[in-house]
C-alpha cells in the first residue's frame, strides 16, 4: 500500500507544489486523523468523499505525547484545504475554522494562529 507523506495533494492524489499563498484547513479543527500509515489511503479518500468541493488535501504529522496505544507518538492529519493569496483572508478563515496554524508556501513554514 502506498504511504502518503506530509504535503499538499490534488484530489487525484498527485502532489501539489504551490510556491505562493497560504493553506488553510476548511474543517472546524482536524477533519480526519490516524496513528497508522496503514490507514492513510482510507483517510485521504474519506476527505474526498466528505468534501467534494475541496480542491486540495493537506497531510501532516503532528507529534503527540507518549502513549502505549500510540507507539509512534504522533498522528497523521488529513484536512480539506483552500489556498488563499491574501494572508488576512487566510488568517480570518483559519480563526473561524479553529485551526492552530496556516501554511505559508513561499517560506515553507507554519504561521501559528494567535487567539
Amino acid at each position: 500500500m502506498r504511504q502518503i507523506a506530509d504535503g499538499t495533494y490534488y484530489r487525484n492524489g498527485m502532489t501539489a507544489t504551490p510556491t505562493a499563498g497560504y493553506a488553510v484547513g476548511l474543517e472546524k479543527g482536524d477533519a480526519f486523523a490516524t496513528h497508522s500509515q496503514d490507514h492513510t489511503l482510507f483517510m485521504f479518500l474519506a476527505v474526498l468523499e466528505k468534501y467534494p468541493k475541496a480542491n486540495y488535501v493537506g497531510v501532516w504529522t503532528e507529534k503527540l505525547g507518549l502513549s502505549k496505544n500510540n507507539p509512534n507518538n504522533s498522528k497523521i492529519v488529513f484536512d480539506p484545504i483552500a489556498i488563499y493569496s491574501n494572508i488576512e483572508v487566510a488568517l480570518r478563515v483559519a480563526k473561524r475554522n479553529n485551526q492552530k496554524a496556516i501554511w505559508d508556501f513561499s517560506t515553507g513554514s507554519e504561521i501559528p494562529i494567535l487567539r
